[in-house]
């Protein structure tokens, strides 16, 4: 009942849908629930393929929907941002504008690939990827079927337990450079992105946003 009276009707019946298909939740995290932090625990996609459209879409379902990436340590004025030349990531004050929108959609089991919901207006199918090169540590956007390896555009994002903020946030690794075996999640350094040394501060904390609308296979 507690949980119930933290969140409106609707959501709670997404809640209520969302556990009944995978329940992944712990107490503490379900607590966090609410309207304006509509999270979906990326393991949902591997386990289940059933997914809000939106931040976590399977490819061949409907992907209608984006959402906002956000930096912990950055604040919550500050969202991921495509610059205009379709390559680099920073991070500006959020406008709402569709080179701050994002989804994450499965691309291998387990993993999760970041497209630009601008370069989808624009037919290109990028992806964000780590560059082969081993002292390159900045993501940068990429053909998401272009040369190189797969695991380049590969994210694993798993939930970061010792958070203390109220939302439930996660970690990302990236394959590609886990398979080099670099310890290593996505950080940043001077308002870009970057990888960095495995920790579980704010600074590699990422809140992910998704529409509050379910969707689920027949």
């Amino acid at each position: 009942h507690s949980v119930k009276n933290n969140i409106s009707a609707a959501n709670y019946s997404l809640l209520v849908t969302l556990l009944a298909l995978t329940p992944l939740f712990s107490h503490a995290q379900l607590a966090t629930l609410t309207p304006s932090s509509a999270l979906l625990v990326p393991e949902m996609l591997s386990q289940q393929r059933d997914t809000l459209p939106g931040l976590f879409a399977t490819d061949g379902e409907e992907q209608a929907g984006y959402g906002t990436i956000k930096n912990v340590a950055l604040g919550s004025e500050s969202c991921l941002t495509l610059q205009p030349d379709n390559s680099s990531v920073t991070f500006q004050r959020c406008q709402d504008t569709a080179r701050q929108r994002w989804q994450l959609s499965q691309i291998m089991t387990g993993y999760l690939k970041i497209t630009s919901e601008a370069l989808a207006e624009e037919n290109k199918e990028y992806c964000l990827g780590m560059n082969s090169s081993a002292a390159q540590t900045e993501p940068t956007m990429m053909e998401c079927t272009g040369s190189g390896f797969n695991s380049q555009r590969s994210w694993k994002a798993a939930i970061n337990q010792a958070s203390a903020v109220s939302d439930i946030v996660y970690t990302l690794e990236n394959k590609y450079r886990n398979d080099l075996g670099k310890k290593e999640v996505l950080g940043h350094s001077n308002n870009r992105l970057q990888m960095v040394a495995t920790s579980t501060t704010n600074d590699v904390s990422w809140q992910l946003s998704v529409p509050a609308q379910v969707a689920t296979r027949p």
